[in-house]
């Protein structure tokens, strides 16, 4: 009786896997058809993502041969971000405003240091970053260089005469003590500030 009743196990089997592969066959040619009447590319929300996943994952390497709608790399990397979001934990708010991104440091590193050596205002600043391809505002200048405590901006609050004076004091008291009076043919010439004591030739 066992022998009997085995191969009839058997072929029970054998029908139902013969079935179940009649059915995938039809299933896989009306997918097709379908497919061929949407767009190119589908875009698949996150819940549809993981539901295809689901059922997709168990399927093991064979659902190369049966996925359509994306390709199987793209799937594998799906796997791949799930499995990953899985393992880590995700960032609070706190965590992801603590710091500022590396990008934001260069180039804030880099406006203070124009700043510094230049002493240029904020539309110079900007001017100079958008040559070396940063586009940026100047009220985005601004906040980074009253955060760094480099402020007002210098083009704002243009010199007076009186701080004119002041600054160059100095290099004016130098020109005035180095300058000097010599004689010539012409007669008594003062090289101090320009100053020319020769006899001015108007011709008749």
């Amino acid at each position: 009786m066992a022998v009997i009743v085995h191969p009839l196990l058997t072929l029970l089997a054998s029908l139902t896997r013969q079935e179940l592969a009649q059915q995938v066959t039809y299933l896989k040619a009306e997918n097709a058809i379908l497919r061929s009447k949407l767009p190119d590319r589908i875009t698949l929300n996150n819940q549809e993502r993981r539901r295809l996943v689901r059922h997709g994952k168990k399927l093991g390497p064979r659902i190369k041969d049966l996925i359509s709608i994306v390709s199987y790399s793209t799937f594998r990397r799906w796997i791949r971000t799930m499995e990953d979001g899985a393992t880590k934990r995700p960032k609070s708010k706190a965590e992801k405003k603590l710091g500022r991104p590396r990008t934001e440091e260069c180039i804030a590193d880099t406006i203070i240091r124009i700043r510094k050596e230049t002493g240029w205002g904020y539309t110079k600043i900007v001017q100079a970053m958008r040559r070396l391809g940063h586009r940026i505002s100047r009220q985005t200048v601004k906040n980074i260089l009253v955060e760094a405590g480099l402020c007002p901006d210098p083009s704002d609050h243009p010199d007076t005469w009186s701080d004119f004076l002041k600054r160059h004091a100095a290099t004016m008291w130098q020109c005035d003590f180095a300058s000097k009076r010599k004689w010539t043919i012409k007669g008594m010439d003062d090289q101090r500030h320009g100053r020319s004591l020769l006899p001015r030739v108007y011709p008749h």
